[in-house]
């Protein structure tokens, strides 16, 4: 996605996130709020049908049909599924009964609509994953190792997101904001815990690549490309590799824990965080390894609940850290 799609949607979001915490206390808002959604819910969907016919007619451009096909349906059943969901807070508008109330709430509502279209944009990039003749094209700097830049313009919209998300300036000043987003201090203890957890994380890790390698072996080479190209600084100074791999582990593991265990989790649960985070990595495909990142990720869960986010991040960062530089030591996970 360039830089100008991905401000674009950051604003959207943000302007989104800025209705629905007014809808808390604003029946305008509220209708705003479901008004605008509905109206993108509905271009979603025709967007999808628009794709559907345009096959029939023309056939695939640069994908198979059949590939197009199903991200048509994705798009449209995606959109229907907006549709659906804007029922809750309009009929809650018009002063008639509604059950399961908490989805008429305005940012459970925008947070649970916010769920379905990112899904379905992601499970169309499984689709371009598997249909496009060159995955690097999918890729930010065409599978070339990540800059510094790109690594940071990454991570800035998730923060961004999860901070207005939660009603940063809204309803919530700096500390009530980062309570929101479960951070805090951590004991000794709970630190020690935190390192088991990455040695575990490792070990799972290990075991799934050695399933990725023997259950999908051309893919596990085209992955391993991939993951090579963009993650790991091969050829370079150790110190440059160790201060590339901190930056990947701190940019990503701050982003990722701020938005899916800090502002997600508390509001959509555990498993539904779980299924988006696992969706955001397009890169490693149709893969086993898949499922070692849905576990991991019910696991880091786990850890936000019962201790903090603050571990989550301290976790993520230095599982990352240590799968970047095990790599540059050609131990590749």
């Amino acid at each position: 996605m360039g830089a100008g799609a991905t401000i674009f949607l950051t604003t959207l979001v943000v302007i989104l996130a800025l209705i629905a915490h007014q809808g808390k206390r604003s029946r305008r808002a509220q209708a705003s709020l479901a008004m605008i959604l509905l109206f993108l819910s509905l271009m979603v969907a025709g967007v999808g049908v628009l794709l559907f016919f345009t096959l029939r007619l023309e056939g695939g451009a640069g994908i198979s049909t059949a590939a197009a096909g199903a991200m048509a349906a994705i798009l449209a059943l995606a959109g229907l599924a907006g549709m659906a969901l804007c029922l809750w807070p309009l009929r809650r508008l018009t002063g008639r009964r509604v059950k399961r109330a908490k989805l008429a709430e305005p940012t459970i509502f925008l947070g649970v609509w916010l769920f379905i279209m990112v899904l379905a944009n992601n499970l169309i990039g499984f689709i371009a994953f598997m249909a496009v003749p060159d995955v690097t094209e999918l890729l930010p700097g065409g599978g070339d190792l990540l800059s510094p830049a790109e690594i940071l313009t990454t991570a800035l919209p998730l923060v961004v997101v999860a901070l207005f998300g939660v009603g940063f300036l809204i309803r919530r000043n700096v500390r009530q904001t980062a309570r929101r987003l479960g951070y805090g201090g951590i004991s000794a203890p709970e630190l020690g815990i935190v390192g088991l957890f990455v040695l575990g994380s490792l070990g799972l890790a290990f075991a799934a690549d050695a399933a990725f390698e023997y259950l999908q072996p051309e893919l596990y080479r085209e992955v391993g490309d991939i993951s090579e190209g963009l993650f790991v600084p091969a050829g370079r100074p150790p110190l440059e590799a160790a201060l590339f791999a901190l930056l990947i582990g701190i940019s990503a593991g701050f982003s990722e824990e701020t938005l899916f265990r800090g502002a997600v989790q508390p509001a959509l649960g555990i498993f539904a965080t779980s299924v988006l985070f696992t969706s955001m990595h397009i890169q490693y495909g149709p893969s086993v390894v898949l499922i070692q990142i849905f576990i991991w990720s019910l696991a880091v869960g786990i850890l936000r609940r019962k201790i903090n986010t603050t571990a989550a991040f301290l976790a993520h960062a230095a599982y990352n850290f240590l799968v970047v530089m095990l790599a540059y030591a050609g131990f590749g996970i």
